[in-house]
C-alpha cells in the first residue's frame, strides 16, 4: 500500500504527524515463548556459537556499520535540496519532509513489515517497515537543521509465527522539538488511532541496536543461524540492555 499522505494534528504548542494511510508497524522484536522485556539487570555476555555453526560466521557478510545506517548519500542530499526549501521555518520543514516521504508523487514509500533497511536502502527502494521509515526521517530531519529523535511507544503487540519462531511487532515513532514553537511526533502508525502509549526516548544506538535485531530475527527464521549470530551480536554491541 502506498501512502498517499500524513495527518497532521495540532494541540497547544505540539504537534503529531501520523502516516494515516501507511499500513504497518515497526520492529519485529525477536521472541520465543515470551515478550521480549526492558531489564534493569546487566546483560548477559553473548555466547559463542556452537559447532558446525562457528565455521560458517566468517562467510557472513559483516551488517552495515552503526554510523552508516544514518548516512545521505549524495543522491539523497540532492533531493532534499531540490524538494525542501531551507530557509522556510522549521514547521514547514516538518510538514515538507513528511510530504516528501509519503505522497506519492514524490518518494511515495510502500510498506512492508519484513523490509528493515538504512536511511539509504530505504531511500533507493521506496520500501520499509515503521523503523526504516523512522531511521530515513531522523536522519534527513538532521540534515535540515531539525531535531529528531526516536521514540518507543507501548502498543498492544502484533503476533507472527514462522515455523518455530515468534515474532512480536512493537513500535517506534520519532519526536522532535522546534524551539520557540513546541514539540512535533512523526508516527508511522498501521492505524487511524495516534498511539497513546507509555513512551520512552531511545538512544540512537537503542534504535540501531533493534535494526539489527530485525535483520537477525529475519535469518534466524530462515534458519541462518551463522547469520542471525553475528545480526544479534551487533545488536548487543549497540544496546546492551
Amino acid at each position: 500500500m502506498t501512502a498517499t499522505g500524513a495527518r497532521v494534528l495540532r494541540t497547544g504548542k505540539s504537534m503529531a504527524i501520523a502516516a494515516a494511510s501507511l499500513a504497518g508497524c515497526l520492529a519485529m522484536l525477536l521472541t520465543v515463548g515470551c515478550a521480549t522485556v526492558q531489564s534493569q539487570r546487566p546483560a548477559p555476555r553473548p555466547q559463542p556459537l556452537p559447532e558446525p555453526y562457528l565455521s560458517q560466521v566468517a562467510a557472513v557478510q559483516p551488517p552495515p556499520a552503526a554510523e552508516e545506517i544514518l548516512d545521505l548519500t549524495p543522491e539523497m542530499l540532492a533531493y532534499l535540496q531540490t524538494h525542501i526549501d531551507d530557509s522556510r521555518v522549521r514547521t514547514h520543514k516538518v510538514r515538507s519532509l513528511s510530504r516528501l516521504l509519503l505522497h506519492p508523487g514524490l518518494l511515495g514509500i510502500d510498506y512492508d513489515a519484513r523490509r528493515t533497511g538504512t536511511a539509504a536502502e530505504t531511500f533507493r527502494s521506496r520500501t520499509g517497515n515503521c523503523l526504516s521509515l523512522s531511521i530515513l526521517f531522523v536522519a534527513m530531519a538532521r540534515e535540515l537543521g531539525l531535531d529528531a529523535r526516536f521514540q518507543q511507544v507501548e502498543v498492544v503487540p502484533q503476533w507472527d509465527m514462522e515455523g518455530d519462531v515468534l515474532f512480536a511487532a512493537r513500535h517506534v515513532n520519532v519526536y522532535g522539538h522546534l524551539r520557540g514553537w513546541g514539540d512535533y511526533v512523526m508516527d508511522f502508525y498501521p492505524f487511524p488511532e495516534e498511539p497513546r502509549g507509555r513512551r520512552r526516548m531511545l538512544t540512537d544506538g537503542e534504535a540501531i541496536g533493534q535494526f539489527y535485531n530485525n535483520l537477525g530475527a529475519v535469518r534466524l527464521a530462515a534458519g541462518d543461524y551463522a547469520g542471525a549470530w553475528v545480526y544479534f551480536r551487533a545488536a548487543i554491541r549497540e544496546a546492551p540492555r
